[in-house]
């Protein structure tokens, strides 16, 4: 997860490659959906990432937005392997709050 993050929002081209093709079909929706959503990000960082084997990992993922806003989120995520790279296959927000 903190790899993925890292990555966000500068380099959208390889962040998109870190998500199957269920990810980018469902929860992205399409890549001028996800494009149009990093653009409103100003910063993102990750804390407290915990794995769980053998695909799980949940993370507390704070954005900072253009406009000002700020707002941590407790998501989980579900991976799949593609050869030797981990893709992000699902996601659940867990909590939401101001931050």
């Amino acid at each position: 997860m903190r790899d993925y993050y890292a990555l966000l929002p500068d380099d959208r081209d390889a962040g998109w490659k870190r998500l199957s093709p269920r990810y980018q079909q469902t929860t992205a929706t399409d890549r001028e959906t996800y494009d149009a959503f990093w653009k409103s990000v100003d910063k993102v960082s990750t804390h407290q990432v915990r794995g769980s084997a053998p695909d799980s990992v949940t993370a507390t993922v704070r954005y900072e937005f253009t406009d000002g806003r700020r707002v941590e989120e407790v998501t989980s995520f579900t991976l799949v392997r593609d050869g030797d790279a981990l893709l992000i296959d699902t996601s659940t927000v867990r909590s939401s709050r101001p931050a």
